[in-house]
């Protein structure tokens, strides 16, 4: 029996196997792409960038929301940007935990 590999450009590879049966298998396999190192600064610069982003968005938007809730008139408009507000600090306070965990030292080097 022989075996022939044949690697693609998407991480797949192919299996030609020849049996004594003078017969062909083909098998496809893929494999994962292998997570390369990051340096280790990274982590730290962008967990900076996003408590920056909580400390000064959710004050802004919390500013601006109740800009829209003291503004008379309930139209159409008002109302998306109170939408908008609310969904906006609830992002920005989503991304707390997320930037307390780019400090984290057992956190793994890999993009993935």
């Amino acid at each position: 029996m022989s075996t022939a590999h044949v690697t693609g450009r998407t991480g797949t590879f192919n299996t030609f196997t020849w049996n004594s049966s003078s017969t062909w298998y083909y098998t496809t396999h893929t494999q994962r792409p292998q997570p390369q190192a990051i340096h280790p600064l990274t982590g730290p610069i962008f967990g900076v960038i996003t408590i920056l982003m909580v400390v000064f968005g959710a004050p802004a938007n919390i500013v601006s929301f109740m800009y829209f809730m003291k503004k008379s008139g309930s139209n159409a408009s008002t109302t998306i940007y109170r939408l908008m507000n609310m969904v906006d600090l609830f992002i920005c306070l989503l991304l707390v935990p997320i930037g307390i965990n780019y400090f984290n030292p057992h956190r793994k080097e890999t993009p993935y």
